[in-house]
């Protein structure tokens, strides 16, 4: 939690979303808080279990930018109060129990709890493959995901949660190549005319 906890006060962009239910700062706050995973990712730095070896390095590790459209359907997904899970789906969700914290607070929480798993209970190697565990840590990192939208909704004394990613980060056997960060905008060839960003590649793909 303290690595998103770091991110609070970040300047938030404006993202001309529709709803109101989040803030453009709640919405600065998660996206930088999945791409900030993914940036440690690429440069080796994502920490995992002691004794295991950091996960990454990765090449062609592109950022997340935020999708309205993704946000609405997240907003949408929670509208009767209940989680509708679904294997092999784009989507992150996550029930805690309500009290005195703030919505942000919770967002953080809910964050950490898909990331914990991997210093908890350890990725081995090979770390980029997929293994049927963590598969919402495995919907963050995709390295060819590129869009994320989320939203949450109180429901009596729940706090209901849920992220929505443009491609599913489990049907695929790598989460991400191995190899070095990009360094330059022909490092990052997944898809055409993307640019290289402290480490992480950016397309408006």
């Amino acid at each position: 939690m303290f690595l998103f906890l770091a991110l609070l006060g970040l300047v938030a962009a404006d993202y001309n979303c529709p709803s109101n239910t989040l803030s453009n700062e709640q919405r600065e706050l998660l996206l930088e808080g999945h791409n900030e995973i993914r940036r440690k990712i690429a440069h080796g730095e994502m920490e995992n279990k002691d004794g295991l070896p950091n996960l990454g390095p990765a090449k062609n590790m592109y950022a997340l930018d935020w999708d309205c459209d993704l946000e609405k359907q997240a907003e949408e997904s929670l509208a009767k109060c209940s989680l509708e899970e679904k294997v092999n789906a784009g989507r992150n969700m996550i029930k805690l129990n309500g009290g005195t914290l703030s919505d942000t607070d919770y967002m953080t929480i809910a964050l950490s709890n898909w990331v914990a798993p991997i210093k908890f209970f350890g990725k081995q190697a090979p770390t980029n493959q997929y293994d049927g565990m963590h598969c919402q840590f495995a919907n963050m990192v995709h390295a060819n995901t590129t869009k994320v939208g989320c939203s949450f909704k109180r429901c009596g004394d729940d706090f209901l949660f849920a992220c929505l990613y443009n491609k599913c980060g489990v049907k695929e056997p790598l989460m991400w190549e191995e190899g070095q960060p990009c360094e330059d905008d022909d490092h990052c060839t997944t898809f055409y005319g993307s640019e290289c960003e402290r480490g992480l590649c950016i397309t408006s793909h």
